[in-house]
């Protein structure tokens, strides 16, 4: 049998209710109460989880949160999302930029350092 879709997301966060208020702006949806240390986002059928530790912490001691791990959520009105976040306050460290491999991107980090990067689909520049 083989993999037939990606069902879920786990994004170990340190303070779930400041996480979810994150996720709740970026994204324009509400997350959905899994557990009392779960949360999750649907985002175009995966799931976005948002897991708090309980009295185990999920990520090791020597390891930060979010180092290495980037989320890439395709969108539609790239600029417009872009002056959405500006305008609720979310910092963000570029304006959507034009790669030469035809995407326009920008990145935002939450709270914890993930990256989460919007990009839309484009023409290269000539």
């Amino acid at each position: 049998m083989g993999a037939i879709s990606i069902h879920s997301l786990f994004f170990f966060v340190s303070d779930l209710e400041r996480s979810k208020a994150f996720y709740r702006d970026l994204l324009g949806i509400e997350p959905v109460q899994r557990s009392p240390n779960l949360a999750s986002f649907d985002i175009a059928g995966v799931e976005l989880m948002l897991h708090a530790d309980g009295d185990v912490p999920r990520v090791p001691p020597e390891s930060q949160r979010g180092e290495g791990v980037a989320l890439h959520i395709q969108v539609q009105g790239i600029h417009e999302l872009w002056e959405r976040l500006h305008g609720l306050g979310i910092p963000l460290a570029e304006r959507p930029t034009q790669q030469p491999y035809g995407f326009i991107e920008f990145a935002v980090h939450d709270p914890d350092g993930y990256e989460v990067e919007f990009v839309e689909p484009s023409q290269p520049p000539s």
